[in-house]
């Protein structure tokens, strides 16, 4: 993919992101009325009424203010799960790829394990055991996007154990877990 590409992708991305996530970072100082507050008088409004850009619902409630608060709760539940997601798939992807042997082949099963799993039904089952709350379904996100993150860590650490300063720092008799945590994982998290 050539460069400009990339740069006209990640522009357009970015630009994209931030009219969604500005507004809703700044829900609480826009001028927007409240939620949650009803009236009856204005129920079922089209969108561009006066003093309700995407109309209202059939309880008065305005759409725009709804749906900017509402965006608050699935911006942070995504976030949070993305950031769960990342550390541990990338935590034990570079774990899997540097020590090898057994602990490679337990995080394998445990990826081909929760990628056999339709996201749905674990969604389901979770809630059916722990009851429906946001900490669940950041979990269940969490849990479904683990595998990714590992399989991509795992990679990029089998490639950075065989370069040269590893050897060398093994030769110069560095212990395993200070070439893992000083030289494999800052190389791996920078790409």
């Amino acid at each position: 993919m050539p460069l400009r590409s990339l740069t006209w992708r990640i522009t357009v991305g970015g630009t994209l992101f931030l009219l969604v996530a500005v507004p809703i970072a700044l829900a609480g100082v826009l001028p927007l009325p409240s939620p949650t507050e009803t009236d009856l008088a204005s129920r079922l409004l089209p969108p561009f009424s006066p003093g309700h850009l995407l109309g209202t619902d059939q309880l008065g409630r305005d759409l725009l203010s709804r749906l900017i608060w509402g965006g608050r709760i699935s911006l942070i539940i995504g976030m949070l799960a993305m950031l769960v997601a990342g550390l541990v798939g990338t935590t034990l992807g570079a774990l899997a790829g540097y020590y090898r042997g057994w602990v490679d082949a337990v995080v394998s099963r445990a990826i081909e394990a929760q990628l056999s799993l339709p996201l749905l039904m674990l969604l389901l089952l979770m809630i059916a055991i722990f009851g429906s709350s946001i900490p669940i379904i950041i979990l269940v996100l969490a849990i479904a996007q683990w595998p990714e993150s590992a399989r991509i860590s795992r990679s990029l650490t089998l490639v950075e154990t065989e370069k040269l300063y590893v050897t060398a720092a093994r030769t110069t008799g560095t212990s395993s877990l200070r070439i893992f945590v000083m030289h494999i994982l800052p190389n791996i998290i920078s790409r």
